[in-house]
């Protein structure tokens, strides 16, 4: 099972923008992982600001073996859902 630590993407952005695009996790665990995402302006000039917006968030929540260090900085060993995965500390 691998969760997702996620920002809230769901506030809307003034304009007609295509659904965010992924690339998929670039790491397997510790949360080590960044999935980079994407989307782009549909519509010229209804968009605030740049016509792409990018964003980034962490994954691969399981636990890393030794000898990597179970999880990478900000994030440490806890449970979630019966299960030992990395969490964001605080």
């Amino acid at each position: 099972m691998t969760y997702v630590y996620a920002q809230c993407l769901t506030a809307q952005a003034p304009g007609t923008w295509s659904p965010y695009v992924e690339n998929g996790c670039s790491d397997t665990c510790g949360m080590c992982g960044v999935i980079k995402m994407i989307r782009i302006c549909l519509v010229e000039g209804t968009c605030t600001g740049s016509p792409t917006m990018n964003s980034t968030t962490h994954c691969g929540s399981t636990l890393c073996p030794y000898p990597r260090n179970s999880c990478c900085p900000g994030f440490i060993a806890g449970v979630s859902s019966g299960s030992l995965v990395c969490l964001q500390i605080g």
